[in-house]
């Protein structure tokens, strides 16, 4: 049950972080289609909304979106000159021009010799009828219920062979997905007690 929604992909990206009216310089560490991993500086709390400005080096222009914090992670002082701590984020709403990045990133991983359609190649008689991946994160973004029609949950988690508890709020359209998004925001190590709405 302790799942992701999405694999991650390793990758460093230099980005920057704007909260508050400051600037936070950073490095994307893993990403996925709804989410980051930023080893920054910065601290900030679950729950703030930041814009995430990431330096694309086939875009002449940053690619700009917003995100939520969804966790923050501390590294104590005496590694911080071997390790530096970071922020998961969450894009609850990624842009289309994301999207296509992700997609492209992820085709750029794919094992020697595997085969992928490319969008821009001109249009020929169809000799597969598996959808691309650029293609799957199109459709998962357009079936999607508006953010109006979603319903808020307080869900109650546990953290596994531990007895710290953690309750959190997500914005979600089923307990399926409330239970989801729960589980991403606080990692790896918890399970879900109870889930109702807030």
């Amino acid at each position: 049950m302790n799942r992701r929604r999405h694999a991650r992909t390793k990758k460093r990206i230099s980005c920057a972080l704007l909260s508050g009216g400051r600037r936070y310089s950073g490095v994307v560490i893993d990403c996925s289609p709804q989410g980051l991993f930023v080893q920054t500086s910065a601290k900030l709390a679950p729950g703030t909304i930041v814009e995430v400005e990431l330096g694309v080096s086939t875009r002449e222009e940053p690619l700009l979106m917003q995100a939520r914090v969804a966790r923050q992670k501390l590294v104590p002082p005496e590694l911080r000159s071997v390790a530096q701590g970071g922020l998961g984020l969450q894009i609850d709403l990624p842009p289309q021009a994301y999207l296509e990045f992700y997609a492209e990133l992820t085709r750029t991983e794919l094992p020697t010799g595997a085969k992928v359609e490319t969008p821009s190649e001109p249009s020929k008689p169809a000799t597969s009828t598996k959808p691309t991946k650029l293609e799957k994160l199109r459709r998962l973004h357009k079936v999607a219920p508006p953010a109006t029609s979603k319903l808020r949950y307080r869900v109650r988690l546990a953290q596994i062979a531990s007895s710290r508890s953690r309750t959190i709020d997500v914005q979600c359209s089923t307990l399926n997905e409330a239970e989801t998004a729960a589980l991403e925001t606080v990692g790896d190590g918890w399970k879900v007690i109870k889930i109702e709405p807030a």
